[in-house]
């Protein structure tokens, strides 16, 4: 019986970006008022409601 190589991992490689991208607020570094409670920002996450935005 030949054996055969998987074509792809059971887990596809993930993106560098992927593995750097911040998963809490608090590992956001820099721009501190952006999150502040009276920002945009800060206002969006304590209503939970938060919207796509570019930074």
């Amino acid at each position: 019986m030949k054996a055969t190589l998987p074509l792809f991992d059971e887990e596809p490689a993930r993106p560098l970006t992927d593995h750097l991208r911040p998963t809490r607020l608090e590992d956001v570094v820099g721009q501190d008022h952006l999150p502040a409670p009276d920002a945009p920002l800060g206002r969006m996450v304590a209503s939970q409601r938060l919207g796509s935005a570019i930074l």
